[in-house]
């Protein structure tokens, strides 16, 4: 057994540099000169390994039935394309090409061959155009299964449209990696296995294809690296094939002379030798203004080096700014690592512009070289880290860009202005994920930078420049990022390295000959973890990580900000900062004109006047963005933009809070760095951490409290919230002498439900509890997505095909409700659907119709009709089909006496009706009331609407509170519940399923836009339905949410909540919050109808529902520091020593606000009441089909489109409305 001595602190004394010879630029491999010191001194030797590609066995022939896969091909792979084809088989290949657009129909390609059949070609120009083509072949074939790119295969070197491709494979990814698919990316001497010419083509898109098998379990990619050219398309295509049927143990594999070859690590012998360098010659470090970079250069200097050139060093202020207090921490950071420098004895030079500017970074150097000389060394430490989503498929091409820019681009400027010199080192910090597959889970781009580092410098090292060398770091837990934190390449088995380590790692692999390193080979220290060695042979494996999917660290804590390469998303990061509040602090008071000292800066203005299709000389900074056209729907757009450029992330309601450029500017003048963000740096302007990875409370009871603290909210800024309506409490009413116990409460003595998956409460109930979504695709007899699906924007196009649908709603038992066939067909099936539950929700309560008719019975109702009406034509029923009559035909039918009302606010039309039927129960108006709300969704002009405003989700799940929310699932169905005031149903024997204690509604007012959401008005009702209900914002156990599934909505609503409870208790993650959206939809108009039946089987059977699709809660609100925490599994809600009281918010498209609150009955109020009614069977309803189609409605066309919709002309070309083929479209055009 092998023992590792107990390593000694690494304690940098003072050092007093060695007499720097004149002339000692020795190359990598050449011995340096020895010195008194030994270097860096550390108690064990790093184990460092290298790639090697040995020969393995064929992969298995594919499994047979597969899908169809997507081959996208240039013209200089066109005869490769088509020969794959043939050689797949007829129609299993898609083709699709990249360049020019236009449609080809050969029947032969290039003397090859013949392909049987018919080939048509799908071609795209641009990223828009190569996204559209995807989302065209998944509509025409869902099953795809495959996506081979041989772009890359012979293509000249740079970057190509490589994003575009990206682009496409994303979307697939996105559709196809839960039910399975295999990646092909296809290149011709990129990998360093010897035989074929050195090439970059294909670096950028293969450092992506070669981890995706560990985000996506069902994903098997693979980048295959031929040595045989294009013009040999049938051993391609060949090679392809035979990739095909591998498990994809490998992100990477090599053809090498017929022979397959997979990687391999195998360990480096690399003696140390101290380094020694030249005192008058100049060497060159990016990204070394703080953390390991800094301590790289310090190290340098240490080893005899007096000239130091800082190359993209953005956060280094000039001068005569240094001693200024208000510096930013990465200013002052930077500024530090100068002085420092200086004081051993370096002269310092500063290029403090972006790293990938060619000429700007030539013309530092130049002046570099006039004084000190020619380049002796090289080091490139700087990259970033992103800081938006870390699921590939959702990565934004601006964010994913910034990431590689240092790394690829940067990389590459600096290469070039320094080739002329020929330095004697050039060493590249490269990273662990770049080697180790299952540490760039949730870390793609990231992983993708640094491998185009290993394979830059591989290319460089195979061209006969052997200065190149490449060092995949693992952690150092003490200049970097990990200091003090946790090793995250533990869960592969690695430890991590102390400064003295990493310091003697460096110099080991800078005295390496070349020849050690055969076709340029990445080092990868291998520290020992806990004094155990790790398993090489496992570290390439892509196997799924132990850590989740998206998060490689420790603990949850997610990987984001600027750091130095060498680290898994920063494993190695930078000198610890400040910790910075993953949303920062708000100060919401406005701003004056004078506090922004000028005008707003360039960039921003330039950002709205893109976005507002507005001049940016035109902007006048002091006008509210609602007059510069600014809606709720770009809000989202505008506020990503900007935390783009800033590089951090910002509150949902920013944009609400300072509603103009000035005010705007002067709040967002604390983020910015001086003088700007060290984009290249290891750390830039500090990095902001994401939420940690949301872990389960724990508790037996939502109310137990969970450590944490959140910072005292700011007071708003917005207007003020509109009249808030709530349901009086001392009201009196016909029942006289009741005490405060009762006094202004509302039973809820019966429900009824009919809901997508669910024909009643009972069925509705167990679906909740089992944690299950009842969306699906649009039944086919509502309207045809397959003619009007798009998956990306288009005009007269659903982004959707996916909702909350209800079975038969073609079907109705006329007779029951005392109709003849005629007049019951021409009725709305909002109308049938509200009568139906009216009568089971009677049923439920225990009343027969007879014990009712002719008394004061309400009926409120939030609901809209469909557009059915217009298939009736002229014919006399149609007449009772009007938005009224869904109330109406409920009071004519049991001849119910009270008030009658439909109400439309949008999407809180069922909880504001459920509000007025209460306030007319405490003020007599009626003593018994119906309310609830209904909405059908007969066609697809919602969709068109929803998609247009782009308020609906693409991916057709309603993922409320998680960070891949992207709109809700549009939802249809109908809910009732039957009131009664709580003395007078006790006193009655009425069965209580639970209590409303109090309802509040009001409006937005007015705000930056009338779809625009106002969190100072929804934290308004909030705080007064509390108020009314005598409540305490702890005594709250569950909110059901809102909740629409959308990246701002969601977050905004989160923080009018925490606004409120804040006022009560500072405790953390006591109350479960969820949204009923995630299972069945966004129900509109009923929506509130769902919301309320789920809370009150909740508290009345003490169980909270899971909230699904809940995976990694959106980092835009810190759910760890709040009230709250995602439901995600069944919860029981024991009562413990309170009662069981829930809230429910409904937020209308218009700004009509409602939040209610509901409460078990208090057991010892039954004490001396009747014994409550037992429920009577629910109807028994012979339905039959009584229903007019489509082509009753002279609106709709031939084609099955309504007429009058935007986009909405007829482009049929042959019987199925599509063009003759779906391959023969052109993208460009």
């Amino acid at each position: 057994m092998r023992c590792w001595l107990p390593e000694r602190p690494f304690e940098p004394d003072a050092v007093t540099p060695v007499a720097a010879s004149t002339d000692v630029r020795q190359t990598p491999g050449t011995p340096y000169g020895r010195e008194t010191g030994e270097g860096p001194r550390t108690g064990r030797e790093i184990p460092l390994y290298r790639k090697e590609w040995v020969p393995a066995g064929a992969a298995p022939l594919p499994a047979s039935g597969e899908g169809p896969l997507l081959c996208v091909f240039d013209d200089r792979t066109e005869n490769v394309a088509r020969e794959l084809a043939r050689a797949a088989g007829l129609g299993r290949v898609l083709l699709v090409r990249e360049g020019a657009a236009r449609a080809h129909r050969d029947s032969g390609h290039n003397g090859t061959g013949t392909v049987p059949g018919d080939v048509g070609v799908l071609s795209y120009d641009d990223e828009a155009g190569a996204v559209e083509a995807v989302g065209v072949l998944l509509a025409r074939h869902p099953d795809l299964s495959g996506w081979v790119d041989l772009c890359d295969l012979d293509a000249p070197a740079g970057p190509g449209r490589w994003q575009a491709r990206l682009a496409m494979l994303q979307q697939l990814v996105s559709y196809r990696h839960a039910a399975g698919l295999r990646v092909v990316h296809v290149t011709r001497g990129l990998l360093g296995a010897p035989g074929a010419p050195a090439t970059l083509a294909g670096a950028r898109m293969a450092g992506f294809v070669r981890v995706l098998g560990v985000e996506y379990g069902k994903v098997r990619a693979t980048v295959l690296d031929t040595d045989v050219p294009a013009a040999q398309a049938a051993e391609v295509a060949r090679q392809v094939l035979e990739e095909w049927g591998d498990p994809g143990r490998y992100g990477e594999v090599c053809h090498r002379a017929g022979r397959r070859h997979e990687p391999r690590l195998v360990p480096v012998e690399a003696p140390h030798v101290p380094l020694r360098l030249a005192a008058d010659a100049p060497y060159v470090l990016s990204g070394a203004t703080r953390g390991i970079g800094a301590r790289m250069a310090r190290h340098l200097v240490e080893r005899g080096a007096r000239r130091i050139a800082l190359v993209g060093a953005r956060s280094l202020p000039p001068r005569e700014r240094w001693d200024d207090p208000s510096l930013t921490e990465p200013a002052a950071a930077a500024v530090a690592t100068v002085r420092e420098l200086e004081r051993l004895g370096a002269e310092v030079r500063a290029h403090t512009g972006k790293l990938s500017d060619r000429d700007g970074l030539a013309a530092f150097l130049r002046s570099v070289r006039g004084a000190w000389g020619p380049v002796a060394g090289v080091v490139h430490c700087a990259g970033r880290v992103g800081r938006g989503t870390p699921v590939f498929a959702h990565k934004g091409a601006v964010e994913m860009r910034a990431v590689l820019e240092p790394k690829a681009d940067g990389l590459e400027a600096l290469a070039e202005v320094c080739e002329a010199d020929r330095p004697a080192f050039f060493l590249t910090f490269s990273s662990v994920c770049a080697a180790v597959p299952r540490l760039a889970a949730g870390v793609a781009d990231y992983a993708a930078a640094n491998a185009f580092m290993d394979f830059f410098v591989s290319s460089k090292a195979r061209q006969g420049q052997g200065a190149f060398r490449s060092v995949n770091w693992p952690m150092w837990h003490e200049s970097g990022s990990g200091r003090g934190g946790p090793n995250v390449c533990e869960p592969v088995g690695l430890g991590s390295l102390g400064d003295a380590e990493g310091l003697r790692v460096l110099e080991r692999v800078l005295a390496l000959p070349a020849d050690a390193l055969p076709g340029g080979a990445s080092v990868l220290p291998c520290p020992p973890l806990r004094d155990v060695a790790p398993d090489p042979g496992a570290l390439l494996l892509t196997g799924t990580a132990s850590a989740a999917p998206w998060d490689v660290r420790e603990g949850g804590s997610a990987l984001t900000g600027d750091v130095p390469s060498g680290a898994g998303a920063g494993l190695i990061g930078a000198a610890a900062a400040p910790p910075v509040p993953s949303v920062p602090s708000v100060a919401r008071q406005p701003v004056s004109a004078d506090a922004t000292g000028g005008r707003p800066p360039a960039w921003l203005v330039e950002l709205f006047a893109r976005n507002v299709g507005l001049p940016a000389g035109d902007l006048d900074p002091t006008v509210d963005f609602a007059e510069l056209g600014v809606e709720s729907v770009m809000l989202g757009e505008l506020l990503q933009q900007i935390e783009e450029h800033l590089g951090r992330r910002l509150e949902p309601s920013v944009l609400l809070d300072h509603s103009t450029l000035e005010r705007l500017a002067a709040y967002l003048a604390r983020f910015a760095p001086e003088p700007g963000p060290d984009a290249d740096s290891e750390s830039g302007s500090g990095a902001v951490p994401e939420p940690g990875a949301l872990g389960e409370p724990g508790l037996a009871s939502p109310q137990e409290p969970v450590p944490g603290a959140l910072a005292e909210p700011g007071s708003g800024s917005m207007p003020a919230a509109g009249p808030v309506t709530v349901m009086e409490r001392a009201v009196p009413s016909a029942d006289a002498g009741r005490d405060d116990a009762t006094a202004g409460k509302i039973a809820v003595i019966g429900m009824a439900c009919r809901f997508p998956g669910a024909p009643d409460v009972e069925t509705y109930w167990a679906n909740l509890l089992s944690g299950r979504c009842s969306v699906a695709e649009v039944p086919v007899s509502r309207w045809d997505h397959r003619r009007l699906y798009s998956p990306v924007p288009a005009l007269g196009r659903s982004l959707s095909r996916w909702g909350g649908f209800l079975d038969g709603i073609e079907d109705f038992d006329a007779a029951y409700f005392g109709m003849g066939d005629e007049e019951a067909t021409c009725l709305d099936p909002g109308i049938r659907l509200f009568l139906e539950a009216t009568a089971t929700c009677l049923a439920d309560a225990g009343y027969t119709g007879a014990e009712l008719w002719g008394r004061d019975v309400g009926v409120f109702v939030g609901g809209r009709i469909s557009s059915y009406g217009r298939r009736a034509g002229l014919r006399p029923a149609v007449l009772q089909s009007d938005q009224n009559f869904i109330a109406a035909h409920v009071a004519h039918h049991f001849d119910f006496r009270g008030p009658n009302l439909v109400v439309d606010s949008a999407c809180s039309s069922s909880l504001v009706s459920v509000q007025l039927a209460c306030r007319a129960l405490l003020a007599g108006d009626a003593e018994v009331a119906v309310a609830g709300g209904v909405e059908v969704l007969l066609d697809e002009q919602p969709y068109l609407e929803f998609s247009a405003a782009r308020a609906i989700s693409p991916s057709g799940r309603c993922a409320t509170f998680d960070e891949r929310a992207d709109g809700f699932v549009p939802g249809e169905g109908c809910g009732a519940v039957l009131l009664k005031p709580l003395a007078a149903a006790l006193a009655d024997g009425d069965r209580v399923h639970a209590v409303i204690e109090a309802v509040a509604v009001n409006n937005d007012g007015h705000t930056m836009g009338i779809t625009t959401p106002n969190p100072a008005a929804q934290a308004d009702v909030i705080r007064k339905a509390l108020a009314a209900a005598n409540r305490r914002a702890d005594e709250i156990g569950m909110v059901e949410a809102h909740g629409t599934g959308t990246l701002i909505g969601d977050p905004i609503e989160l923080r009018a909540l925490t606004d409120v409870y804040r006022e009560t208790s500072d405790r953390t993650g006591w109350c479960a919050i969820g949204s009923v959206k995630s299972n069945v939809g966004h129900l509109l108009s009923a929506a509130g109808a769902a919301g309320l039946i789920k809370v009150v089987l909740a508290v009345e059977h003490g169980q909270i529902p899971p909230t699904l699709f809940c995976e990694t809660p959106n980092p835009r609100f810190d759910f760890d520091a709040s009230p709250f925490f995602p439901n995600t599994r069944l919860r029981t809600w024991a009562p413990g020593e309170r009662m069981r009281v829930a809230g429910l918010s409904s937020f209308g498209l218009g700004g009509t606000n409602a939040h209610l609150v509901a409460a078990q009955l208090d057991p010892r109020l039954r004490e001396g009441a009747p014994a409550p009614r037992e429920p009577l069977p629910a109807p028994v309803f012979r339905r039959k089909r009584l229903w007019l189609g489509r082509e009753a409605d002279p609106t709709v066309t031939a084609t099955g489109r309504t007429t009058g919709t935007a986009g909405s002309e007829d482009t049929s070309q042959n019987e199925d409305g599509l063009v003759a083929s779906l391959l023969e479209l052109s993208f460009t055009e």
